[in-house]
């Protein structure tokens, strides 16, 4: 905080996350928001190839990643324990869910859905409304298991 509230008049500052809200409000009000647009397709695959170069799916997890690295390191990382869980999602099999995984399947199944898209673009409007509710859920500190009872009651009135 001394940092923030009296810099070096030569100081600049970066402070980086996903979310302000993530921020005490004394950082934020002496802050300056800047915002990045996603990168593209292919810049998250040139960038993940350099990273993991041996990352066979590189251009799907792309596509996929909503112009993050980040997410798409998430994905070529956690991929296969997404897909698992997606299977117990379908089962509706709670136990495996960790707090720390919600996040992560919630990015997964809008990759699933953005990959989708094409196929029925009004049903995935429903998906991805359903999936930001999830997300709103999290934030508000709702548990884990009556997100994913509710999330997994929408897509299948939905489908």
């Amino acid at each position: 905080m001394k940092t923030l509230e009296e810099p070096s008049s030569d100081a600049t500052l970066i402070l980086v996350c996903r979310s302000k809200k993530e921020l005490p409000r004394t950082v934020v009000s002496r802050c300056q928001a800047v915002f990045f647009a996603p990168l593209s397709d292919a810049d998250v695959e040139d960038i993940l190839k350099r990273l993991r170069p041996d990352c066979p799916n590189a251009s799907a997890i792309a596509r996929s990643s909503l112009g993050s690295v980040s997410r798409a390191l998430a994905f070529e990382e956690k991929g296969q324990r997404y897909k698992e869980l997606n299977n117990r999602f379908e089962r509706l099999e709670l136990g495996e869910f960790k707090d720390e995984d919600l996040g992560g399947f919630l990015d997964y199944m809008t990759a699933v859905l953005r990959a989708r898209f094409v196929e029925s673009p009004s049903d995935n409007l429903f998906f991805m409304e359903a999936i930001h509710t999830a997300r709103r859920l999290a934030a508000e500190g709702v548990n884990k298991n009556m997100i994913i009872v509710r999330l997994r009651a929408e897509i299948y009135t939905i489908r």
